[in-house]
């Protein structure tokens, strides 16, 4: 999908090198602090040896918006978030 970043990992006594292809994540939150403490958690999910987290609004192979629709308000939010993240970034959501 999208570009990853390689790095190098140490194998068996230090003597293997191999190439290691990060993923890219990118998180997005709206809404209360409860939301900005659930995504801190999920973003600690990903292992840092294998993923690599970028600011939203940045290229990503993995896009993580984390919202709540509780009103009208907030869901057209969220919508209008994701609209416009795929727009600017010529992505397309699947």
């Amino acid at each position: 999908m999208g570009e990853t970043c390689p790095a190098k990992r140490e194998l068996g006594w230090g003597k293997e090198i191999m190439t290691v292809h990060k993923k890219k994540v990118a998180f997005h939150t709206l809404g209360c602090k409860l939301n900005f403490t659930e995504t801190s958690t999920i973003s600690r999910s990903f292992p840092e040896d294998q993923f690599e987290i970028v600011p939203a609004g940045r290229k990503a192979d993995i896009y993580i918006i984390n919202t709540c629709s509780v009103t009208d308000v907030a869901d057209k939010k969220c919508k209008q978030v994701i609209r416009n993240s795929f727009i600017s970034l010529r992505t397309h959501l699947l």
